[in-house]
């Protein structure tokens, strides 16, 4: 069971901050899909308007209060896609990869897809024409759909 959540904004390579005034999180996983995040901060009269911005790195992480282990697992990690604040609350939208490759505009037609390629290679193939610094690391290496 999770006991504490933690938000951290990535700055750098080894530059991170603990979000703090956490009221919510909701984050939603979905197949084929991007994976999304809303977090919920306490905004008491405006004091976090410049905490964080579109663009930026986010990762939150989960784990019990009383540790038992070392490893604290990370449930999301992204970049910020909206910002909106009120008097009283602070929301962050984020996006994961996939969901930034959605503002990509393709000027050419992937070959692979033509080729009738699997889908994991049509994937491949736009993120490594993609105008934004995406590892190609974790994407599947077959999907077994066409």
């Amino acid at each position: 069971m999770v006991d504490a959540i933690q938000v951290t904004k990535i700055t750098g390579v080894d530059l991170e901050t603990t979000l703090d005034g956490i009221k919510s999180i909701r984050v939603n996983h979905s197949m084929n899909a991007p994976s999304t995040c809303n977090i919920t901060l306490s905004n008491i009269s405006g004091a976090r308007t410049d905490i964080i911005s579109r663009g930026d790195k986010v990762k939150v992480s989960a784990f019990p209060t009383t540790r038992t282990t070392s490893k604290t697992q990370t449930v999301f990690h992204g970049y910020v896609t909206n910002v909106d604040a009120t008097p009283s609350d602070f929301i962050v939208t984020a996006t994961d990869t996939l969901g930034r490759l959605g503002n990509e505009i393709l000027l050419t037609n992937p070959s692979s897809i033509s080729a009738q390629s699997d889908a994991a290679d049509v994937i491949k193939e736009i993120v490594g024409g993609s105008s934004y610094n995406i590892s190609l690391e974790e994407i599947s290496g077959r999907t077994n759909v066409r």
